[in-house]
């Protein structure tokens, strides 16, 4: 026998017993503030502003090709493993 109360609590979307409510950033701002704290690595954010080059021009379209932006703002890219010296190029271009 389970009280109805309790079940309550497991389908409400915000519930948890361990964590607060989780908040989701309504304005593009505050996306990029939480974005940033999360930050493993540091970079140019100004690298792509300009086009000016082949090399960023060929980047950006492996970018738009091989990447996704996360709910979380985050770059994701899914790679095969014999691909990781691209990457470590990629790294070392975007400082």
């Amino acid at each position: 026998f389970v009280r109805r109360d309790y079940l309550k609590r497991l389908t409400h979307p915000y519930w948890c017993k361990y964590c607060k409510p989780y908040w989701k950033p309504k304005t593009f701002e505050d996306r990029l503030k939480l974005s940033r704290v999360h930050r493993k690595y540091n970079l140019d954010e100004t690298f792509f502003e300009k086009t000016d080059s082949e090399e960023k021009a060929y980047w950006l379209g492996f970018l738009a090709g091989d990447s996704a932006i996360t709910d979380e703002n985050r770059l994701r890219l899914r790679l095969a493993i014999k691909d990781k010296k691209h990457l470590q190029r990629f790294k070392k271009i975007i400082k």
